[in-house]
């Protein structure tokens, strides 16, 4: 007899398995079938229960759709696994940005970071520790490979979350159309792979990006953690000496409005070529030895205007 901690992680393995490989003819099944008075809902989750029944036995699984995603949970419950079905919309890959790869070939004066990837969260609230996540954009590039990699992901922020008026009015992302995506743990190990061993670079990333990572990874429970060489926030210089957001930085430096402003992967993209520009203009050191030295000194913010945060292990 097999226990339910067994029967649970066994569900999940075959869940994940499984879902590349049968997922669409699994859910036709399912839809092909009409239930749409409130009254047929019992009918609904007997039918529904029949048919993962009969996917067990045959070592298979199924998803549901967005608008019957709580339902699911409910007859998952009744075969007491008491583990969440898989996201209506699946998770976005990481992807190879060719263009993206191109335009750094000319950011020579960043080689000597080696492995960088510019960071960008939206969230339920304006920028402090007390919202939670609801999208990530991170582009990567590895100098040495000469290979990008672009990740963006909406991420559902729980049922208890609460989207505030303002912030809403930045993102435009709302509660409702993050309730088919899932969670962040579910997402932790592909964002560690991506920043681990590299420079993070992002737009106030002390004070807003990196807090809340540390929060959420704390309110989860989430064991792994990634290391990064360091962290650079590039908003410090411009705090003091233009306008203080984003798009007022990028329109400074590279002389047209952003594209995508309040999304995470175009302030992400952003980011990165702000830091080329940074670079160009001596804000930012543009060798190695300058870099080092740099980075060493106490007086790294006050000198460029660029800071550097450490310790460099997302842990605490």
């Amino acid at each position: 007899m097999l226990s339910q901690d067994t029967l649970s992680l066994w569900l999940i393995q075959t869940l994940n398995n499984a879902i590349h490989k049968r997922i669409n003819d699994i859910s036709k099944r399912i839809m092909n079938h009409s239930f749409d008075s409130h009254e047929d809902r019992e009918d609904m989750e007997h039918y529904i229960q029949n048919v993962i029944s009969t996917e067990l036995s045959g070592g298979l699984i199924l998803t549901m759709t967005a608008d019957k995603g709580e339902l699911a949970e409910r007859v998952f419950d009744n075969l007491t696994v008491k583990k969440r079905l898989p996201p209506s919309i699946p998770p976005s890959p990481p992807s190879m940005d060719e263009d993206l790869s191109h335009a750094f070939m000319y950011m020579y004066n960043l080689e000597h970071l080696g492995r960088i990837s510019f960071l960008d969260l939206e969230t339920t609230d304006l920028p402090n520790n007390n919202g939670r996540i609801i999208e990530i954009g991170i582009i990567q590039h590895d100098f040495q490979t000469k290979r990008t990699i672009t990740y963006q992901q909406y991420i559902n922020p729980g049922p208890d979350a609460k989207m505030n008026g303002k912030a809403f009015a930045v993102h435009n992302i709302s509660l409702s159309k993050l309730k088919d995506y899932d969670i962040l743990p579910l997402y932790w190990d592909e964002i560690c792979n991506l920043v681990e061993d590299s420079y993070i670079v992002g737009f106030n990333i002390h004070k807003c990006d990196l807090p809340l990572l540390i929060n959420e990874r704390k309110r989860y429970g989430i064991n792994r953690t990634f290391k990064y060489i360091a962290a650079i926030d590039i908003a410090q210089y411009y705090w003091k000496n233009y306008p203080k957001t984003l798009g007022g930085c990028y329109k400074h430096l590279v002389y047209r409005d952003m594209e995508k402003a309040h999304t995470a992967i175009g302030d992400s993209k952003a980011c990165c070529e702000i830091l080329s520009k940074m670079a160009d203009h001596n804000v930012f050191p543009c060798t190695k030895e300058k870099f080092k030295k740099w980075i060493a000194s106490e007086e790294n913010n006050a000198t460029y205007g660029c800071k550097i945060v450490q310790p460099c292990t997302l842990k605490h």
